[in-house]
C-alpha cells in the first residue's frame, strides 16, 4: 500500500512534511511506523499494536486543533457512528484513545488501493463495478439502517483489498438524520472545502465533485445525498470519469447545480439496467432521486426486471374478488418511477427481494406484529425506545425513515385500515383498543377490551376484536360494541380473526381444551367450518396479486404456508414451511410475529417466544434488589400470602395451565392438567387456588384446587377472570364482558359491583374485606376507584390523571398502581373510619417494563416496600421486509 494515500486524505508526499508524529513514535501501546495521509479532520499513521501484535491506523487530531472544541465533538462523534457500524464493509473502529495532549481513533489498517487509484488506471468492466456496487450499497444500507449518512462518499473514500473486499471509510462527517434540520452551524463544516474558521450556517459539506445539488447549496442533507453520491462513483467506476469535473471547485459546483449527467458518455457495452440506476441516483430533485439505498441495490439485483419486463396479469374471473388486488401494480409503478426502471429488460433476475430493518442505537425491536398496508407501501411496527418508551413508528417501505405516532405509548399490534389512513391498536396497560389517524394528533379511544391484544378491519370498515371471550365488532369512529361470533355450547375460544376479500367471511381460532382449530366463520351465521384441525395459531389470510389465495399459521418453531380455495373455503395440497423459527408474540403466543398486504409484501421477525423477562424485586425507589430464579414465562404471577411463593400461568404446548413458584428454591410444579386454565388468585390461607377454565367436555367455569395440586372442584358457569378472593373466604371477584362481579361461595347469586357505567377490571378486595378497588373507564380513560364492599356502595376516584392495576399493601393504608407514563404510584388510603384518599405520589418509573407488566402483573410485599416486576423485553429481531414473496412459492415447490 502506498504510504500517500487512505481513507481519502492527500495523496502527495509534499502534503505530508510538518506532519506531527514521526516514525518511531509511542503512543501508549501503540508505535508510529509511518504516515498514511492527512486532512482536514486529522492525520493518519500506519502503527503497531505491541499488545496485540497488529498493524492499525491512527487517525489523529494535530495539535492546532486540540482546544479546538468543535473538532474535538466531531471526532469522537465519529468514533461513536463508527463503533455502531460493525459490517464487513466498512473499516471497523478499535477504540479512542488519550495521550496526554494527543487523542486518537484507532482503527482497522485496510491493505489494497483505494477506488480511485483503481480508476485512474482506466474504466472498470461492468461485471466488476456491479460487484463493487453492491458492496458500497451494503455499506451505506448498514449505515442508512442505523441513522448514519456518509455526506463524502467518493472513490477516494472507498478501498479495495488484494482479494475484492470493498471497505467504505472515513465516517468524519457523518451525522444521523433525524432531525432533518442542521443543528447548528459548527456542525456543517466541511474538511475537504472549507477552513477551520468557516462556521457560517449553510456552510458546504463534502468533496465538490460527488456533492449532491442540495449539499452544494448549503441545505440539509438526508441518505439521499449518500445515493447521489453512489451515483457518481458508478458513473466514475464504467466511464472512468467524473461525471461533474470541472477546471476548479467553482465550476464543478456550478455543472451540479446546472447540468445533467451526460448518459451518453456511458460505453454503450454498459446494460440499461446500470445506465437507468445511474439516471435516477443522479436526479437533482431529491424527491424524484431513488429514496432508498437498498432500492438500488434491488435495482441492480435485477429485482424488478420481471415486473418491468411482463406486468403481471391477474386472472379476470378473480379479480373482483379482492377489490384491492391492484395495490401491487400501484406500488410497483411508484417503485418503477422512483428507481426508473423502465428500460430493465435484460438478464431478468427472480423478483424476490428482501432487506431488514433493524432497531437504532439503544433502542430494541420486540417481537411483536410488523403490519403491512394493503397497498404494500407503509409498514407499522412497535419500537421500544432508549427511554423504555415503547410507541408504533411508521415507515414507507422504500425509505429508511420511521416516525412515531403520538399517543401511542404502550401500545401494541398495530393493524392498518383498508384505505391505509389509520391504524387500529391496544394499550394492554389501559385495557383499551385505540385507533390513530396518521395525520392526527392523538388517537381515539374505541373500546375497552381484556385480550388478545389483536384486531382487524373488517369488509365493511368496523373493527373487530375480541371482549370478554366474544369476537365482538365496534365502528371505526367509536361507539357501541357488539358481539359478532359468541362462545356456542362447549367452546372455550373464538379469537385472531381474518377476513377473506369478500368481507363477509372470515377464518378463526376457535374451539375447546386441546381440540383448538382454525375455522371458517361467516358474518351472521353461527356455523363454523373446520379448515385446518391440527392448527393451534392464529390464522392469517394472505391473498397473492395473482389471485390466488394463502393461508399463514404456525406450527410451532415455524411459518407454515398453505394454499387456500376461498370458494369452497378448503385448503389445497401440502403445508410448506415459509419461515424458520418464526416469532411469537408474548402475550398470546399464538399469533405469530407477521404481517402481510394483498399487495404481495411480507414482514416478519424470526426468534421465538417474546415477553417478559425475569422477575425481579425493585424497592421503592426502583432499585435493583433480587433477580427470583423463577420461570421468566410465568404470566400474571399472584404472591401468596406468606410472600414465599407465586402463582401464574403459562403456556405448554399450545395451552395455559396454572403453576405454582417456590421464590426460595426457583422450582416450579404444574398444578392443573387437560385443559387450558389461567388467571389463578390464591386463597386468604394460601391453601387453595382459584383459577377460569374449561373442563375436558368443555364447559367453561371457575374452579377451585389445592395448592399442591389434586381433584379440582367448579365453583360456578361463568368463565369470567378471577381477580381476588375475600379475606374471609366467602366471596371471589371475577369481570366478564367489562362487568366485575362479586361471586359468593356460598351459590347465592353474583351480584355487580363497580362502575355502572363503561367497563370495570380487575377488581380486589381491601385487606379488611371492606372494600374493592378496581379499574374503570367511565370517564373515558382508565382510572382506579374503591367501592365498599355491598351493600355498602359509597365509592370515590382514586386516581388523577389515570391509572390501571391497583394493588394493596397487607395492612390496607396504601394502594398502588400504573400510571399511563408507567409511574408506579403511591395513594395514602384510610378506611377505619370512612373512606378517605391522599394525593397520589410517583415511587419509580417502570416505563421500561410496563408493556410487560400489563401481560404478566406485578406484586407488592406486604409491608410495601418491595415491588415484584418483570424486567423489560430485551429481544431485538429485525423486521425482514419481503417483496412479491409468493413468487418464491411458485419458484421452489418443495417450499
Amino acid at each position: 500500500m502506498s504510504p500517500a494515500s487512505y481513507n481519502g486524505w492527500s495523496t502527495d508526499h509534499s502534503s505530508l512534511e510538518g506532519l506531527m508524529l514521526v516514525s518511531g513514535t509511542r503512543l501508549g501501546s501503540y508505535e508510529v511506523m509511518s504516515p498514511l495521509g492527512a486532512g482536514g479532520m486529522g492525520e493518519v499513521y500506519r502503527a503497531r499494536d505491541t499488545r496485540l501484535k497488529r498493524d492499525v491506523a491512527l487517525k489523529v487530531l494535530p495539535p492546532s486543533f486540540a482546544q479546538d472544541q468543535e473538532r474535538l465533538a466531531r471526532f469522537a462523534r465519529e468514533a461513536e457512528m463508527l463503533a455502531a457500524l460493525n459490517h464487513p464493509n466498512v473499516a471497523a473502529i478499535y477504540g479512542i484513545e488519550d495521550f496526554e495532549n494527543t487523542r486518537a481513533l484507532v482503527m482497522e489498517l485496510v491493505e489494497g488501493e483505494t477506488l480511485a487509484e483503481r480508476i485512474a488506471r482506466g474504466p472498470l468492466a461492468a461485471a466488476d463495478a456491479l460487484h463493487l456496487g453492491r458492496q458500497i450499497i451494503d455499506a451505506l444500507e448498514a449505515a442508512h439502517g442505523q441513522g448514519i449518512v456518509h455526506r463524502d462518499l467518493k472513490p477516494a473514500n472507498i478501498k479495495v483489498r488484494p482479494d475484492g473486499t470493498v471497505k467504505v471509510l472515513d465516517f468524519g462527517l457523518a451525522k444521523a438524520f433525524e432531525p432533518l434540520v442542521s443543528a447548528s452551524p459548527s456542525a456543517s463544516l466541511s474538511p475537504t472545502l472549507t477552513s477551520p474558521a468557516q462556521t457560517l450556517h449553510g456552510a458546504i459539506l463534502g468533496t465538490a465533485a460527488y456533492m449532491s445539488p442540495e449539499q452544494a447549496r448549503g441545505r440539509p442533507t438526508d441518505q439521499r445525498a449518500d445515493i447521489w453520491a453512489f451515483g457518481c462513483v458508478l458513473y466514475e467506476m464504467v466511464t472512468g470519469r467524473r461525471p461533474f469535473e470541472a477546471e476548479d471547485v467553482s465550476l464543478t459546483l456550478a455543472r451540479v447545480l446546472e447540468r445533467d449527467v451526460e448518459l451518453q458518455a456511458i460505453p454503450a457495452d454498459v446494460s440499461p439496467r446500470i445506465r437507468n440506476v445511474i439516471a435516477v441516483c443522479l436526479q437533482k430533485d431529491p424527491r424524484r432521486r431513488a429514496q432508498a439505498i437498498g432500492d438500488v441495490r434491488l435495482a441492480l439485483e435485477g429485482a424488478f426486471d420481471t415486473v418491468a419486463a411482463s406486468p403481471l396479469a391477474v386472472p379476470a374471473a378473480r379479480r373482483p374478488l379482492w377489490r384491492r388486488a391492484a395495490p401491487l401494480a400501484a406500488m410497483l409503478a411508484v417503485l418503477v418511477a422512483v428507481i426508473g426502471l423502465g428500460a430493465f429488460r435484460r438478464d431478468p433476475l427472480p423478483a424476490v427481494a428482501r432487506f431488514q430493518i433493524t432497531a437504532p442505537p439503544g433502542s430494541t425491536l420486540p417481537l411483536g406484529t410488523p403490519a403491512i398496508s394493503d397497498d404494500g407501501r407503509m409498514l407499522a411496527y412497535v419500537l421500544t425506545d432508549a427511554q423504555g418508551v415503547s410507541r408504533i413508528y411508521v415507515r414507507p417501505v422504500n425509505r429508511v425513515e420511521a416516525r412515531p405516532l403520538p399517543g401511542t405509548e404502550g401500545a401494541v399490534h398495530p393493524f392498518w385500515s383498508h384505505d391505509g389512513r389509520s391504524l387500529g391498536f391496544a394499550v394492554p396497560t389501559e385495557g383499551q383498543l385505540k385507533r390513530i389517524d396518521l395525520d392526527a394528533a392523538a388517537p381515539q379511544t374505541l373500546a375497552t377490551t381484556t385480550g388478545p391484544w389483536h384486531g382487524t378491519w373488517s369488509g365493511d370498515d368496523s373493527i373487530v376484536f375480541v371482549a370478554g371471550g366474544a369476537l365482538s365488532e365496534v365502528p371505526r369512529t367509536g361507539g357501541t360494541v357488539v358481539p359478532l361470533v359468541t362462545l356456542s355450547a362447549g367452546q372455550q375460544v373464538v379469537n385472531f380473526p381474518s377476513f377473506l376479500p369478500d368481507g363477509k367471511r372470515f377464518l378463526v381460532r376457535a374451539g375447546a381444551g386441546n381440540a383448538v382449530s382454525i375455522q371458517l366463520a361467516t358474518r351472521g351465521s353461527a356455523e363454523r367450518t373446520p379448515v385446518i384441525d391440527t392448527a393451534q395459531s392464529a390464522p392469517i389470510v394472505a391473498p397473492a396479486p395473482d389471485g390466488r389465495m394463502y393461508l399463514l399459521f404456525m406450527n410451532p418453531p415455524d411459518l407454515m404456508v398453505q394454499e387456500f380455495d376461498e370458494r369452497a373455503g378448503a385448503v389445497l395440497g401440502a403445508p410448506r414451511v415459509l419461515v424458520n423459527d418464526i416469532g411469537r408474540v408474548a402475550s398470546p403466543p399464538l399469533r405469530p410475529s407477521v404481517g402481510v398486504s394483498p399487495s404481495g409484501v411480507l414482514a416478519y421477525q424470526t426468534g421465538g417466544i417474546g415477553g417478559s423477562g425475569p422477575l425481579t424485586w425493585l424497592d421503592r425507589s426502583g432499585k435493583e434488589l433480587e433477580v427470583l430464579p423463577v420461570d421468566a414465562s410465568l404470566v400474571v404471577p399472584n404472591l401468596a400470602p406468606d410472600g414465599l411463593q407465586l402463582v401464574g400461568h403459562r403456556i405448554d404446548d399450545g395451552v395455559f395451565n396454572v403453576w405454582v413458584s417456590d421464590l426460595r428454591r426457583g422450582t416450579a410444579t404444574r398444578v392443573t392438567f387437560n385443559a387450558p386454565a389461567r388467571d389463578p388468585v390464591w386463597s386468604p390461607d394460601g391453601t387453595r387456588i382459584a383459577f377460569r377454565r374449561m373442563n375436558d367436555t368443555g364447559t367453561p367455569g371457575i374452579y377451585v384446587i389445592a395448592a399442591e395440586g389434586g381433584t379440582e372442584r367448579k365453583l360456578s358457569d361463568t368463565q369470567g377472570r378471577v381477580s381476588s378472593w375475600s379475606p374471609d373466604g366467602k366471596n371471589l371477584l371475577y369481570d366478564f364482558q367489562g362487568k366485575l362481579m362479586m361471586l359468593p361461595l356460598d351459590g347465592g347469586t353474583p351480584v355487580q359491583v363497580g362502575s355502572r357505567n363503561g367497563s370495570s377490571l380487575r377488581g380486589l378486595f381491601s385487606p379488611d374485606g371492606k372494600y374493592i378497588a378496581f379499574t374503570s373507564d367511565e370517564t373515558g380513560r382508565t382510572e382506579i376507584y374503591i367501592q365498599g364492599v355491598p351493600p355498602n356502595t359509597r365509592r370515590m376516584k382514586v386516581s388523577i390523571n389515570g391509572g390501571s392495576d391497583a394493588r394493596w399493601r397487607r395492612d390496607g393504608a396504601e394502594l398502588y398502581f400504573l400510571a399511563p407514563d408507567g409511574s408506579m404510584m403511591a395513594v395514602d388510603v384510610q378506611t377505619a373510619k370512612g373512606l378517605t384518599a391522599g394525593v397520589p405520589r410517583p415511587l419509580f418509573s417502570t416505563a421500561a417494563a410496563s408493556r410487560n407488566m400489563t401481560a404478566a402483573g406485578y406484586a407488592v410485599s406486604a409491608d410495601g416496600q418491595r415491588f415484584l416486576i418483570p424486567r423489560p423485553d430485551t429481544t431485538n429481531a429485525p423486521i425482514t421486509v419481503v417483496l412479491n414473496w409468493w413468487l418464491e412459492l411458485r419458484s421452489d415447490p418443495s417450499r
